[in-house]
């Protein structure tokens, strides 16, 4: 399982159901928020999501699958013109099929 924020498409399980029913989540996934949620800060936290250093595509399993990229901070200046090409940052870093 990978927790990254609070929105769906965010978040990541290995089990059958959130491979299967298209809602980008699963009873492990909502349950793990919402003990986050009752810790100090957890709500903050998850509403800011995660920003890692590193770049990561990923496959979207909320409503029709769809392949996204979460740029990092490290993310090298000179690709993005590249990335903003491939990638419609108004949808979430969603691949853009032109």
């Amino acid at each position: 399982m990978a927790i990254r924020g609070a929105q769906a498409g965010d978040n990541h399980c290995s089990c059958p159901d959130f491979a299967t029913n298209d809602l980008g989540t699963c009873k492990h996934i909502e349950f793990t928020l919402a003990q986050i949620s009752t810790r100090p800060g957890g709500k903050k936290t998850l509403e800011r999501g995660f920003q890692g250093s590193f770049s990561e595509l990923f496959l979207d399993y909320t409503g029709q699958r769809r392949v996204r990229l979460r740029p990092g901070s490290d993310f090298p200046a000179e690709l993005q013109s590249s990335m903003r090409q491939l990638f419609d940052g108004t949808s979430s870093w969603q691949l853009s099929l032109r």
